[in-house]
């Protein structure tokens, strides 16, 4: 789920010449909820897809999709890109942003 979250803020974990990077996140701890939340749904995800539709596990995985939404689209990432300790820029897990080509 770690991973997950640093792609939605558009950093790529498997390229450590890439920037921004990891290393570059001033709250790390803010995303911890997400991080948390995120790891119970796959749990009960992968579960309720053994167990069916209408098993109580099934409910669970759902309730926890409906809270990693919620807490996704309160997450912040900031960014120290020039290395002061200070922020410069804001990446929000829920907005999809489009480039003209």
């Amino acid at each position: 789920m770690h991973r997950e979250i640093l792609r939605l803020a558009g950093i790529e974990p498997d390229d450590p010449g890439a920037a921004p990077g990891e290393a570059q996140i001033l709250f790390p701890r803010s995303l911890a909820m997400l991080e948390a939340l995120g790891a119970l749904h796959l749990i009960y995800a992968s579960a309720s897809a053994l167990a069916g539709s209408d098993a109580p596990v099934s409910a669970r995985a759902a309730m926890y999709a409906r809270l990693v939404a919620r807490e996704r689209a309160r997450a912040r990432v900031v960014l120290d890109l020039d290395g002061d300790g200070r922020p410069d820029g804001t990446r929000r897990l829920s907005v999809l942003q489009l480039q003209r080509a």
